[in-house]
């Protein structure tokens, strides 16, 4: 990788910062490293620390823009790169935190007042989720409102057009975060290599695929002699001449599928899978099975955000309700949206407790799995305020 610059030139284009960034290459031999356990405490956005789980402004959004991102690579002839969760923890966090102290710079920063003070470098932050590397770089923007427009500003730039289109990288993320504060979306790109991973790469990392035939791009030319594969926890192929590129037939039946590599050369081997969900790629989650409203106890409005837990692929949802005593809006939304129960008017008199439900129902795409579901719903009134009450108000604000 040429030019181990600090940082690259910043260009504003019509409110629109783009940065990108060479980082020192660390020879180092690594195996892949799981996640830590999610904690279920709010991501704090202070020091350097390694923080997981941050939220995405938009898994979907994301996604698109690994697709263009693969897209230009194949019109270049260059081979697809692997996305891996380390890399989107590690830009989802960098994402979020320059929308939530307001800077745009690759290394992390606190802000406190009108100061900005350094709290870590780019490839420090980065070697806590990926761990040592042998080439990085990163991509950062803020402004742009779609993928097509901040990659578009990347490739106009020198350094990071560089970067998307380097054969010394391999695998990728991406973050999406805060598009609705001052300056945002935010955007980050983190790109690298480790030394002794040999990436496999599913349709050019699609999401999902609607047919069983797919294209296979695997790294390590030069390297293996020989490889063997297979579906999820099938029988292995026969062993067969190394090839970069290969077509392969997914196991039958819809659902997240897993093919897996194995390589070898006279000295050594090594073992490589990638994922894919054949179908649309979208099962319904995040929702809980029931609500309970306290009155008096806890404000009687909740906001659920259904999600496609499936893969990165959009879904458009509705909503039907069973009760009067509530209202469920917006009755549609594309992910990430989110919708609101809140009590509205409750009779009183006659029961303290009041029942209803609300059904989530995708709608597109049409074969989503986990779909519908329901959401029972309970309201709860003292017996002393249902007997003094005729009504029971609720002024409707965010």
């Amino acid at each position: 990788m040429d030019g181990l610059h600090k940082i690259g030139r910043v260009v504003c284009v019509t409110l629109v910062l783009v940065c990108a960034l060479a980082l020192p290459a660390r020879a180092t031999r690594t195996q892949p490293q799981p996640a830590p356990s999610i904690s279920s405490s709010p991501p704090q956005f202070t020091g350097c620390d390694e923080v997981w789980d941050v939220p995405s402004g938009s898994p979907s959004i994301e996604q698109d823009l690994v697709d263009l991102v693969n897209q230009i690579r194949t019109d270049k002839t260059l081979p697809p790169l692997k996305r891996v969760e380390l890399l989107n923890q590690s830009a989802r966090y960098h994402a979020t935190d320059l929308g939530h102290d307001n800077y745009l710079h690759h290394d992390t920063h606190d802000r406190l007042g009108d100061s900005l003070n350094s709290q870590c470098t780019a490839s420090e932050r980065i070697a806590l989720y990926y761990g040592e590397s042998i080439a990085l770089a990163e991509n950062i923007a803020a402004g742009n409102t779609t993928p097509e427009s901040v990659l578009q500003d990347w490739m106009e730039h020198p350094m990071s057009g560089d970067h998307i289109l380097s054969d010394d990288l391999w695998e990728i993320g991406v973050g999406y975060a805060l598009p609705d504060v001052p300056g945002g979306p935010y955007w980050v790109q983190d790109m690298g290599r480790r030394a002794g991973i040999y990436p496999i790469v599913i349709n050019q990392e699609a999401a999902s695929s609607p047919v069983r035939d797919v294209s296979l791009y695997i790294y390590g030319e030069g390297t293996w002699d020989e490889i063997r594969l297979r579906n999820d926890d099938g029988d292995w192929s026969d062993w067969q001449p190394f090839q970069s590129a290969m077509d392969w037939v997914l196991s039958a039946g819809n659902g997240l599928k897993t093919v897996w590599v194995e390589m070898r050369n006279s000295a050594e081997t090594t073992l490589s899978s990638d994922e894919i969900y054949l179908g649309s790629g979208v099962i319904l989650g995040n929702l809980p099975e029931t609500i309970t409203f306290e009155y008096g106890l806890e404000p009687l409005r909740r906001e659920i955000t259904p999600l496609n837990v499936g893969s990165y692929a959009p879904m458009t949802w509705s909503l039907t309700s069973a009760g009067d005593w509530f209202l469920a809006s917006p009755s549609v939304g594309t992910t990430p949206a989110s919708f609101w129960i809140s009590c509205t008017i409750v009779a009183a008199g006659t029961t303290a407790t009041h029942t209803g439900n609300v059904t989530v129902t995708v709608v597109d795409p049409s074969d989503a799995t986990e779909n519908p579901q329901r959401i029972d719903l309970t309201l709860r009134i003292p017996q002393s305020l249902d007997e003094q009450l005729l009504y029971l108000p609720l002024v409707l604000r965010s």
